[in-house]
């Protein structure tokens, strides 16, 4: 279980409200909110325990900081705790946190190959009205985390300090979550053995030049940039290689030469998807220059229909104003006349400006940047196998072969999507979940999973999907001590008829005796037929 504090370091745009919004939208999806619970409010309903939070934080008028506490808890690929010890661990986690008396909302999400809760609380005590912000609540999570582990038999995860910089985990969580380079990993994969192994100020730079990159002085610090704008901090590329560091290894820092001015470097950083020599790597790229345009297009009609806008009221205000001198009035009531025209002229501007914000949200709204994983994700559910093949490519965040799985003998099937069923959603892992009703079959190219509590309708399905993807013989797994789960297949089995058989000889003689068919004295092959 990996705990994570999702910091909002812009204090204007942290709104529990919002935020709750964001949390609680199934957006189009049947999987995506499994359920969400309340504690310590007044409603039972999430968004409206959002409310609440919202208002006891209006009362706290001295509080500058975020008032909002936003825990994410993600469990391992396969890990599917019940609800109820969810709740005992979101209680003790927030209790030991000293969150225990807090207003607190939890939305659990399994939309991704790994499910996850997300924690809001309401840092501010709903009687006392003070704050509370946990001391180096990084080093409590771990300790937490690692007891809850033990105590409710989860899989173990490493919970000890790796002395990563801010930095690097932020570009880490990029890589992860896009599938394209950050700057950082590009400097650290280009350049981080020459950058510690340099014996002088010329042969660091020289080395960073050919990469198109400089180290230049920013403030009291060092700073690696490249052409494009993209900087970084050189501590955040490795701690030894801050400003007193490299000093003292290399002593008082020198400029780069301007001989390297015209030097042509033999690489260059462009935010590309990592590791990747795939024939849909040059297809996305097209299109995101496409819609790079084509939204750059939208984008500036939208501006000069504003700047049109506001000339043209600018034109009609001065032409009014004209006309105005003309009338034949006081000086009081031609003040009052100019005025009017003058907040006439202003709410009209106004408006311009409101319209047009909208319009560019919309634009940015219908034509989001997508990343290299989202299209991926976009092509696979439309049907594409190359796509499917390229996310369950990514060896590195390979879906564990655990939980509740129906497979079968031979390898990993082809990618691809089964036509005919309702497809929720494609995760950025390759794993395709079926839709059926409120429930969900999982297909990640080693197997079908589904959850605990999948309905017997579900199973059936579920088996009947099996047999066409991997034949009549299907392996069966699930965690240790779980049997009901077996029970359960068995049934369905039985009760659907799907037509297979079980590899395992003793859940097949089971299937038999509770069909009455007769036992054979030789044992039948992988993908023969029963005679």
């Amino acid at each position: 279980m990996i705990p994570k504090h999702i910091r909002m370091k812009n204090v204007a745009r942290s709104n529990v409200l919002n935020l709750m919004d964001y949390l609680a939208d199934a957006q189009g999806k049947t999987q995506r909110v499994a359920f969400a619970f309340v504690a310590n409010c007044q409603a039972e309903d999430a968004r409206m325990a959002a409310r609440e939070m919202y208002c006891t934080q209006r009362k706290n008028f001295r509080a500058r900081g975020d008032r909002t506490y936003h825990l994410m808890l993600s469990f391992r690929a396969g890990e599917e705790p019940d609800r109820e010890t969810m709740r005992r661990i979101e209680r003790e986690v927030c209790e030991k946190l000293g969150f225990g008396q807090h207003q607190r909302a939890t939305v659990v999400h399994r939309d991704t190959d790994n499910l996850h809760m997300h924690v809001v609380v309401n840092k501010i005590h709903p009687k006392k009205l003070t704050i509370h912000d946990p001391f180096r609540d990084h080093s409590a999570l771990a300790t937490i985390c690692a007891a809850a582990e033990r105590k409710y038999r989860l899989e173990i995860d490493n919970h000890e300090p790796t002395g990563e910089t801010a930095a690097g985990n932020k570009a880490r969580d990029i890589e992860a979550m896009t599938g394209e380079e950050s700057f950082i990993g590009f400097v650290r994969r280009e350049c981080l053995a020459a950058m510690k192994t340099a014996a002088s100020w010329e042969s660091l730079h020289l080395d960073l030049a050919r990469a198109g990159l400089a180290l230049v002085l920013r403030g009291n610090g060092l700073v690696v940039a490249d052409a494009s704008g993209a900087r970084a901090k050189s501590s955040a590329i490795d701690r030894s290689l801050s400003r007193s560091g490299l000093e003292k290894r290399l002593g008082a820092f020198r400029p780069a030469s301007g001989d390297l001015a015209g030097m042509v470097p033999e690489k260059r950083y462009r935010r590309e998807p990592v590791g990747v020599d795939d024939p849909l790597k040059e297809e996305f790229g097209k299109q995101r220059e496409i819609a790079r345009a084509e939204r750059q297009a939208r984008l500036d009609a939208i501006d000069a229909g504003r700047r049109r806008g506001l000339a043209a009221v600018r034109a009609g205000y001065e032409r009014e104003r004209l006309a105005a001198k003309r009338i034949p009035a006081g000086r009081s009531a031609k003040r009052a006349l100019y005025t009017a025209l003058n907040e006439k002229r202003r709410a009209e501007s106004r408006r311009l400006r409101r319209e047009a914000g909208q319009a560019r949200k919309a634009v940015y709204r219908d034509a989001r940047n997508r990343n290299w994983l989202s299209w991926l994700q976009e092509q696979a559910k439309a049907g594409r196998p190359e796509a499917l093949a390229a996310l369950r490519a990514r060896a590195y965040v390979q879906v564990r072969k655990s939980g509740l799985r129906l497979h079968g003998d031979g390898p990993d099937a082809p990618p691809a999507i089964l036509p005919g069923q309702p497809v929720d959603t494609v995760t950025k892992r390759g794993a395709v979940v079926y839709r059926v009703g409120s429930e969900a079959i999982r297909d990640d190219g080693a197997a079908f999973k589904v959850s605990r509590e999948a309905s017997q309708d579900t199973l059936i399905l579920a088996l009947r999907l099996a047999k066409q993807r991997y034949g009549e013989v299907l392996q069966l797994s699930h965690p240790p001590g779980d049997r009901d789960f077996a029970e359960r297949i068995l049934k369905a089995a039985v009760a659907g008829k799907p037509g297979i058989r079980f590899a395992d000889p003793a859940l097949e003689a089971r299937r038999k005796s509770m069909l009455r068919i007769p036992t054979p004295t030789h044992e039948p092959q992988p993908g023969g037929m029963e005679r």
